[in-house]
């Protein structure tokens, strides 16, 4: 049953005139029920709930200007999810045991590192990798440590290989025009560059494979005393999982995630990470772990790609 109290309402609406309504109302399956004097909207059951949309999160990203206070149930996140000051925020998740086996710790001779990023102070916490390696808990630029494969707060960043933290790795940064590249190291702008055959696919003229090479290297984006991975050190992670996909990958101890892989304006839902490693025959490539439509992989991809950086200590 559905009653609805109106206080006041004009009678133009006949008319086909402007007007306004002032109404309480109730939702019951309870013959009588009287709606609460504080309540514009008041449901009541003695068998049933109230359901919330249910979407997953690119399905909820596509909400066209959602209102402060917006509630979906992320069917991805397992979450219940309310819009505030320009993003959405986890009210309540689901934790069960997706992931068998010990959860990540923190590495024993440091559990935080405190480290300028583009442009401010943030504090990341450690984890133990395999071969008792220690790297940082979460992507560069990612607001918090994963919690799903498809939690969007966990990207991170986007970088193209071998640039520094100048901006261009920001998810919505600018994007210059097709073929466009530069002759240094350090393009001096926030710009993603966007590079085909005229620059051999890199974002720089004239390679060169001396970039993140190591802890404190050119463009080393990485806390100091931390630097990017190499091939055997994130493929050591890889052969870990659990299974040899987005999930075995969001299980490891490092909570990998389907962070995307840029290619200019647009941001595919693969995941991507880079390593400091060039491409031993592709000189135009560099060697990451990239996934797509099946398994994850280490695989040479352009150097204009925009993956993530998972630093590791040195």
């Amino acid at each position: 049953m559905v009653k609805v109290k109106v206080l006041s309402i004009s009678f133009l609406i006949f008319l086909g005139c402007s007007f306004s309504i002032y109404a309480q109302i109730s939702i019951s399956d309870q013959e009588g029920y009287e709606i609460h004097p504080s309540a514009v909207l008041d449901l009541s059951s003695t068998d049933k709930g109230f359901l919330l949309p249910r979407m997953t999160t690119s399905e909820r990203d596509e909400i066209d200007n959602p209102a402060q206070s917006l509630l979906i149930y992320n069917t991805v996140k397992r979450c219940i999810e309310t819009y505030f000051a320009g993003g959405w925020h986890e009210f309540w998740c689901y934790e069960d045991d997706l992931c068998a086996g010990p959860g990540p710790e923190p590495c024993d001779d440091e559990a935080s590192v405190t480290f300028t990023y583009n442009g401010d102070e943030i504090t990341y916490g450690t984890v133990k990798g395999q071969n008792g390696t220690c790297w940082l808990d979460r992507n560069l630029g990612a607001d918090k440590v994963a919690g799903m494969y498809d939690d969007s707060d966990a990207y991170g960043h986007l970088f193209q290989w071998g640039r520094g933290d100048d901006g261009h790795q920001e998810r919505n940064s600018p994007t210059s025009e097709a073929n466009a590249c530069v002759d240094t190291d350090t393009p001096g702008h926030n710009t993603f560059l966007r590079a085909a055959t005229a620059c051999n696919f890199d974002w720089r003229t004239g390679h060169n494979d001396d970039l993140w090479q190591g802890d404190g290297g050119i463009n080393d984006p990485c806390p100091s005393g931390w630097r990017l991975p190499t091939e055997s050190e994130l493929e050591a992670e890889m052969t870990a999982f659990t299974s040899n996909d987005y999930l075995g990958a969001y299980c490891s101890t490092l909570r990998f995630t389907r962070n995307g892989l840029r290619t200019g304006t647009n941001i595919g839902s693969m995941g991507c990470y880079w390593t400091s490693d060039p491409h031993s025959s592709i000189n135009y490539g560099a060697m990451g772990m990239f996934f797509e439509f099946g398994d994850w992989d280490i695989e040479g991809l352009d150097r204009f790609y925009g993956c993530a950086v998972r630093c590791i200590k040195d």
